[in-house]
């Protein structure tokens, strides 16, 4: 198949069906815990107690109360990336990280967001390998979700690896670092997400919609399943690159048939062809979802149902 540019066709771009109106894992109000909020132009650096530690990202306390935040600065930031950050806010949506202000002193951007572990799913799988099937199908109900609210509200997240997705005290997933996100509408900052979990049309610099995430979806699957990244080929980024654009994508032999299935169809290479996320919420491996509580969530009292 030869690869062409995609035109700039805005107004055609998949929609989230009417059905997301319902979360399908928990309520809004339940994962919706933003704290009161308060005018930007009254939040500054002095509104915040940076406590001392080596780890990353850096925590501080506000000092009008005794809850902890995660506080990020950055010498810059586009205005799509603000606008993303305010759109991302404003959707208080489940799994999903919360940001609660940002602010500009001192030529530096600060963002304010939920506190996190350090353990995203990169750090999972190494420490212990391939992910239990049951639990990974857990972890994808979540991330699927996640994608779900973002498209609905026209964000392309374009970075979605397991670096970026990070596991909290409860157990749920929380998808975060939307520095190379972008709204549908804009045009894109210049490219940072990891070379190995992007799309054809992704790589190659060309127009894209959300099917660039369904393409990293697959692989962070592929990922979870098998420990491994199916488009990369050894440590050789031009090789990784020339599998992704006409390569071999071989899949673990060990995978079952639908989730096997599902990876595939997520790493078709035309994105006019690929599964866009209702058709992921639609496929076969979500086939027991709907009514069944896994053992992973039952300490939550979470039932999983896709509609």
């Amino acid at each position: 198949m030869v690869l062409s540019p995609k035109p700039q066709r805005y107004s055609t771009l998949p929609t989230i069906s009417e059905e997301h109106d319902v979360l399908s894992l928990a309520s809004n109000e339940a994962h919706c815990s933003q704290p009161s909020p308060q005018a930007e132009h009254d939040i500054a650096l002095a509104n915040f107690d940076i406590i001392p530690s080596s780890g990353y990202p850096t925590l501080c306390r506000k000092r009008s109360g005794n809850t902890v935040y995660t506080i990020k600065a950055s010498s810059h930031m586009s205005h799509t990336e603000k606008s993303v950050l305010d759109s991302v806010r404003a959707l208080c949506a489940p799994f999903v990280e919360s940001v609660y202000w940002s602010f500009g002193e001192e030529g530096q951007v600060y963002l304010v967001s939920e506190p996190r572990s350090d353990a995203n799913l990169a750090t999972l799988v190494k420490n212990s390998g391939p992910v239990a099937s049951a639990d990974v199908l857990y972890y994808a109900c979540e991330v699927v979700d996640a994608l779900s609210s973002l498209h609905a509200a026209n964000i392309i997240h374009r970075d979605l690896t397991p670096f970026n997705v990070f596991v909290d005290h409860t157990g749920h997933i929380v998808l975060s670092n939307f520095s190379n996100a972008m709204m549908i509408s804009a045009d894109a900052p210049s490219q940072s997400a990891a070379m190995e979990y992007q799309a054809p049309e992704h790589l190659l610099g060309w127009a894209h919609d959300f099917a660039v995430d369904c393409w990293s979806f697959g692989t962070l699957l592929h990922f979870l399943l098998a420990g491994t990244n199916p488009v990369v080929d050894g440590e050789d980024p031009d090789a990784t690159r020339s599998r992704i654009l006409n390569g071999n994508i071989v899949l673990n032999d060990l995978l079952l048939t639908e989730a096997k299935d599902l990876i595939r169809k997520c790493l078709e290479r035309n994105p006019a062809l690929r599964l866009t996320i209702g058709r992921i919420r639609e496929h076969n491996y979500f086939a027991n979802v709907y009514g069944a509580t896994f053992s992973c969530a039952t300490d939550r009292g979470l039932t999983f149902a896709f509609t």
